[in-house]
């Protein structure tokens, strides 16, 4: 049985009537011994089922069919008789288990080879923006922003230094002509104080 095992849910596991065909017992009493250590298998994990459409009669039905993880199997098989065909059945089960784990296991890291081979596809893309970015061309779109960038900073840099030498230079020119007042009215005490009363009369 190329199916015996399935990946249910991510899960390794088999049927109640695979494990049915593989030991050789009838379906009914394969679900009967499921139920009837229920608490048991449940120890192992959830024990989950899915309904399955049925003919019956002239109509339709459900059936329920339970789906067995390793352990949960292997503990089943354990509770049946234990025929040679049980036994050999145990051993199908293992190397059943076990490819199917394999599987899993490869296209997990094939999933895994996969997102990193995209995530290094981007660090070379952003890599490649990056040295654009540090040695640009004149050819380059980028060439052309970062220059007009660094051309505007300039003039604005160059009319605020121009701006702020004028205001300076008005604001010496203020303070020049208040000293030269106070310079004028020094030189008129000095003067008078020597015996010239000529500042003082005019």
């Amino acid at each position: 049985m190329n199916d015996l095992v399935i990946n249910y849910n991510g899960t390794p596991a088999t049927t109640q009537d695979k494990v049915s065909v593989l030991t050789d017992n009838n379906e009914q009493s394969v679900q009967r011994l499921i139920r009837t250590y229920e608490a048991d298998l449940r120890e192992f994990g959830e024990l989950n089922f899915h309904n399955v459409q049925v003919k019956a009669g002239l109509g339709l039905t459900y059936k329920k069919v339970y789906c067995l993880n390793e352990q949960q199997a292997t503990l089943l098989l354990t509770y049946m008789k234990n025929t040679a065909k049980v036994r050999e059945a145990k051993k199908i089960l293992v190397k059943a288990f076990y490819n199917m784990r394999q599987k899993l296991q490869e296209c997990q890291i094939n999933g895994y080879k996969g997102q990193l081979a995209k995530h290094n596809n981007k660090i070379v893309v952003l890599k490649h923006e990056l040295e654009k970015a540090s040695n640009p061309r004149p050819s380059d779109p980028i060439y052309a922003q970062i220059k007009a960038e660094r051309d505007y900073y300039k003039e604005r840099y160059k009319k605020l230094s121009q701006s702020k030498d004028e205001t300076i230079i008005l604001n010496l020119a203020k303070v020049q002509k208040e000293l030269e007042k106070s310079y004028t009215a020094i030189g008129a005490v000095m003067a008078y104080a020597n015996g010239d009363d000529y500042f003082v009369k005019h």
